[in-house]
């Protein structure tokens, strides 16, 4: 039997920047016996590594985009890092947490990694470099401690902005990296699941 082919896969918008592929697909040849139609494939399955983190804003929340969310990435725990959690008209605070139980799946609350400089200036960049250098310094044990998270296995990083670029969580992942670069870095794109920036 052939070996499977590795397979490199990015979709979705943002290409181009250099970042460097982390997600992967095997696409595995069928026995030449098993094939009785020409058109027969086999369907490639995204895989996660185990040290995989997601990030997501829950402006974008809706019940059905969370549990896609799970299983797309294996999540076992939700990190929320926003000051205070608050849930929607799309997703309630019972259906979050029902949802979370159903599968298994860990939360917590870490207000102790969210930006405490948000009302601080009129600039979102002086509010998220004031918001890495209070990652770098006073915060820099708990940020330690949500590496230890995700390695036990995949993470959701919850924050409040949809777009992963520009916000908190952007930073958190900047720094993460810069403590131990070595995780998978998931962006679910804001319309469509089935695409899925691999970072």
């Amino acid at each position: 039997m052939t070996s499977p082919r590795r397979l490199v896969l990015i979709l979705g918008d943002g290409l181009g920047d250099g970042a460097e592929p982390r997600a992967s697909l095997s696409l595995m040849p069928l026995p030449q016996e098993t094939i009785r139609d020409p058109v027969q494939l086999t369907i490639p399955v995204l895989t996660y590594r185990p040290e995989t983190l997601v990030s997501f804003g829950s402006d974008a929340l809706s019940l059905d985009v969370l549990v896609q969310l799970i299983s797309m990435a294996g999540v076992r725990r939700v990190v929320d890092v926003r000051a205070s959690p608050s849930f929607g008209p799309r997703c309630t605070a019972r259906e979050f947490f029902g949802a979370l139980s159903e599968h298994g799946v860990a939360y917590q609350h870490a207000p102790e990694l969210a930006n405490p400089f948000v009302a601080d200036s009129w600039s979102d960049q002086a509010c998220l470099g004031a918001y890495a250098d209070y990652l770098r310094g006073r915060a820099r044990p708990h940020l330690a401690r949500l590496r230890g998270e995700l390695s036990k296995g995949p993470l959701l990083l919850l924050g409040r902005s949809p777009g992963h670029e520009g916000s908190e969580r952007q930073v958190i992942v900047d720094e993460l990296a810069v403590l131990d670069g070595e995780f998978d870095l998931t962006i679910p794109a804001p319309v469509n699941l089935a695409t899925v920036h691999a970072l």
